[in-house]
């Protein structure tokens, strides 16, 4: 007779349903307003990971993120940490001691602490975390250009036209706290740094340029006061200039399938259908692809001329 205290580690979605510590109403709430079109199986790994890390998706501190994949030609879930939810994980360390305020810079790297007042987007912000027992705060500065999510036209969407510099700080403060806590956050990504993923085109709005794919590491360095910042000048540029930035993760580079699919839908054209796509070799999709590149960039060609 075997022992119930011995009992096999629950694995799967419906069994990990059954244990769980959410109600029926907080689980419809995440399927019609949080996550729609979650899996029931999704929604049970999510509300595992919400446990085991002690963040509550209600208070916005975890997203579960649905996102089309290409290849199972379905949304899929990304769970993803929220700035409140990076808080939480710090606080629970019992050594963080606080974040500092912003401090945005000009494209001229010329500093402005605390608060951006100009119309134009900041070029930069900076933003520092302490933790108790370390003599330096972690700093790390990111650039807009890297951070903001852009409409089909490349300008920044409604969100970073309302709340830009707030958005950035958020961004970047990320950052600082893998600096911080690195054995506690590394590999982490926030839900405000990771939406611009979602970008089909790179910022264009002229205030700022694309940064490298490059990652560099976070800054560490002593914190700017809001009396010596008034007078950096060409300090703050220096400063500004080299200091590394933490690029985001970007999206992994499309598969032939998906970019014959994305050259079809540019042509206006759909004489491949995704069965006869997936009948392919790797060498006919390349070949194929080769074609449609070829007739995307005379269809553009001859849309300049007209």
């Amino acid at each position: 007779m075997s022992n119930p205290d011995m009992a096999m580690t629950v694995t799967t979605g419906q069994q990990l349903a059954a244990q769980s510590p959410w109600d029926s109403t907080k689980k419809q709430i995440i399927k019609d307003s949080l996550a729609p079109g979650i899996s029931d199986g999704e929604l049970a790994l999510f509300e595992a990971y919400c446990t085991a890390k002690g963040l509550d998706p209600f208070a916005g501190q975890i997203h579960a993120v649905m996102r089309y994949d290409g290849q199972t030609q379905r949304k899929k879930m990304t769970i993803q940490i929220g700035i409140d939810g990076f808080r939480a994980l710090a606080e629970e360390t019992g050594e963080y001691d606080g974040t500092t305020l912003p401090i945005y810079y000009d494209k001229d790297g010329t500093a402005y602490p605390e608060l951006w007042l100009k119309d134009t987007p900041p070029f930069a912000c900076k933003v520092g975390v302490r933790r108790k027992g370390f003599s330096a705060i972690q700093w790390n500065v990111g650039r807009y250009s890297a951070y903001v999510q852009t409409t089909k036209d490349g300008a920044a969407n409604s969100m970073w036209q309302k709340r830009g510099p707030e958005q950035l700080a958020k961004c970047v403060e990320s950052g600082a706290f893998r600096a911080a806590f690195p054995q506690r956050l590394g590999g982490m990504y926030t839900t405000e740094e990771m939406a611009q993923a979602e970008n089909t085109v790179p910022y264009v709005d002229g205030t700022a340029t694309h940064i490298s794919e490059e990652t560099t590491p976070a800054i560490h360095d002593a914190p700017v006061t809001a009396s010596h910042a008034q007078q950096q000048g060409a300090t703050a540029q220096r400063v500004l200039m080299d200091i590394p930035t933490e690029t985001p993760p970007q999206r992994p580079p499309l598969s032939p399938f998906e970019a014959i699919r994305d050259l079809q839908i540019k042509l206006e054209q759909d004489v491949w259908n995704d069965a006869q796509l997936k009948a392919l070799s790797d060498e006919d999709l390349r070949n194929l692809g080769k074609s449609l590149q070829a007739a995307l960039k005379a269809q553009q060609e001859g849309g300049e001329e007209v």
